[in-house]
């Protein structure tokens, strides 16, 4: 057993993909996701002349198109288009030649079919004899005419994308500013914006201004500043020395898988994208990427998310999540941390977790982790967190509701002695004491009312604290772990902006409306994927899987190539690696 450890960029060389080899990945994509069959049953007609160019075809190039990392433009698309017929590659067209008609028009079929749901699944079976219109019955098993849209798009591409990634239940969730392409007809200083709660005042010189016609009042009452129609004014944090800002655009909401707690890491890929109209609500666009995971078969199991969905109602975020049977692993805004009472006398809710009453006042208000704040100081603060755990009330699934938990207080489990429990004074005296006073007893020995949670056993709804719940407790050293894991995705975010040679910002495409800009960027992240995916192979030494799919051998040997240049630099881990490592769980593959 040998844990794969990858280099350093200085010293492994990036793998590029040539224009055969891009072409053959894509086909095979195309043909994984199963959505040129969906487009094929779904919008062709199977009388008369076929279509000038095949589904699986068009999908190609595009795909062929985001591998090779360019702009996503229909012109562009087009030589990618005109190079795969020259190179002989692109051979099942009826003319021998793709234009730029083919490429606009059919992306026009799609985006209709998608925003009025034409589109739907392929059965998995022979469903009807052509000859003779007899109908064939269904099996359990099929699972044909399941609608597909926008969101299961993309999500089928993506994961058809993922070439031999180990299956996860763990995935992280983001949302990141795309600019429209369209001009601004009109201006205003405040985001135009749907969650309000956490976006602050902006200190934006100058005025609001008008034209003749802008802005619009579009249908659900938010304004339309340009000519894209679904294009709505957002708010963006400020990020490398960028003041805080409004846009006009959409909002990227990407799903990214990560390890369990001690399986080996994961290459970051995107296998979720949801394109929302920037300003609209995050929870209902965060839900749309679950579902469309859950749709595809992936059983999500636990989601690491930001305050941008955590601190939304808990109607609109936390109880769907816990209905779904996901739990969440979050950080905290700075309006939800404090004590609040219990569910029973003498217990406390802290940070979203369940304390007896016994929990020192010292260790009630730690604060959060802000910017800035020192590894050693990160340390420090989770060691005090580490210090409430031995009062914490432990969580266990209870019943068949969803959501619904049973706490056992602490003393049951000998994590602290306490005289209202006698049997947890047997426990070493590392364990520490609470200062509880002793429950009185009559001259009956009928004792009488609790005077301490640390021996009760209470059951809690869903409902309870659900703004601010989740089973590890905040800010300790384990939850520092899970949740460090979200850095996944806020790779992927850094990549499609800065790091694979394409950036992701405004005229990245040149097309108008939500959908037609999301089946683009569909293509352009399906592309990331191939690359990200064959670099994290090359940097540990291992063959790209993409490589073993389509039957090429041409790669050489990384690690002979890995020694031919300069010595490599010593890697620092990641918190979560090393967590999980020294507590026994090493982070191994064979």
């Amino acid at each position: 057993m040998t844990e794969l450890r990858p280099l350093d960029r200085n010293v492994a060389r990036p793998g590029r993909l040539s224009l055969s080899r891009a072409y053959k990945i894509a086909r095979e994509i195309a043909r994984r996701s199963g959505v040129a069959d969906a487009l094929r049953e779904s919008i062709d007609s199977h009388t008369g002349r076929p279509m000038d160019l095949a589904w699986i075809d068009l999908l190609a190039i595009f795909i062929t198109h985001g591998i090779l990392g360019q702009d996503m433009h229909l012109t562009k698309v087009e030589e990618t288009a005109r190079d795969l017929v020259n190179a002989r590659l692109l051979t099942g067209t009826r003319s021998g030649r793709v234009t730029y008609d083919h490429i606009a028009h059919n992306l026009r079929r799609i985006e209709e079919s998608l925003r009025h749901g034409y589109i739907t699944s392929v059965h998995s079976h022979k469903r009807f004899d052509r000859k003779t219109g007899e109908l064939h019955e269904c099996p359990a098993t099929c699972t044909g005419e399941r609608p597909i849209g926008p969101d299961q798009f993309a999500t089928a591409l993506l994961m058809a994308s993922a070439a031999g990634l180990p299956r996860t239940t763990t995935f992280a969730l983001d949302s990141t500013d795309y600019e429209t392409t369209a001009a601004r007809r009109s201006w205003r200083k405040k985001p135009d914006v749907i969650d309000t709660e956490d976006v602050p005042d902006l200190a934006v010189s100058g005025e609001d201004f008008r034209t003749v016609e802008f802005p619009l009042v579009r249908a659900d009452g938010r304004l339309q500043h340009s000519l894209d129609p679904d294009a709505c004014a957002g708010y963006r944090s400020g990020k490398g020395l960028r003041p805080k800002e409004t846009f006009l655009g959409f909002d990227l909401h990407i799903t990214v898988p990560v390890p369990e707690p001690g399986m080996p890491p994961l290459p970051h890929l995107a296998l979720g994208l949801v394109t929302m109209p920037a300003g609209s609500g995050k929870a209902e666009a965060g839900l749309r990427a679950v579902d469309a995971l859950t749709d595809a078969g992936i059983p999500l199991k636990t989601l690491l998310s930001d305050r941008g969905y955590t601190y939304r109602k808990p109607e609109a975020w936390a109880l769907p999540l816990v209905g779904r049977g996901i739990a969440s692993i979050h950080n905290l805004h700075k309006n939800q941390f404090g004590v609040h009472p219990g569910p029973r006398l003498h217990t406390i809710w802290v940070d979203g977790s369940l304390y007896t009453s016994a929990l020192p006042a010292a260790l009630r208000s730690l604060g959060g982790f802000s910017l800035g704040l020192s590894d050693a100081a990160k340390r420090e603060l989770q060691g005090k967190y580490d210090e409430r755990r031995p009062y914490q009330l432990d969580p266990v699934p209870h019943g068949d509701r969803p959501g619904t938990m049973r706490f056992r207080g602490p003393a049951l489990s000998r994590r602290v002695r306490c005289v209202n429990t006698p049997e947890s004074l047997r426990a070493p005296y590392s364990v520490p004491a609470t200062t509880c006073p002793k429950r009185p007893v009559d001259k009956d020995g009928n004792r009488g009312a609790p005077v301490c949670g640390c021996g009760v056993t209470v059951v809690v709804d869903a409902e309870e604290q659900a703004w601010t719940r989740q089973r590890t407790p905040f800010g300790s050293t384990e939850w520092a772990a899970l949740y460090g894991r979200r850095s996944g995705v806020e790779h992927i975010n850094a990549e499609i902006k800065h790091n694979r040679g394409v950036k992701i910002v405004r005229h990245f495409t040149r097309v108008r409306g939500a959908i037609k800009n999301h089946i683009l960027l569909t293509f352009a992240l399906v592309g990331t994927n191939v690359r990200l995916l064959r670099d994290w192979h090359i940097c540990r030494s291992a063959p790209d899987p993409w490589m073993e799919l389509i039957g090429d051998a041409d790669d050489p040997a990384w690690a002979v190539e890995h020694t031919r240049v300069k010595k490599r630099r010593k890697r620092k881990r990641a918190f979560h690696e090393a967590y999980y490592a020294s507590r026994g769980r090493p982070l191994q593959v064979a």
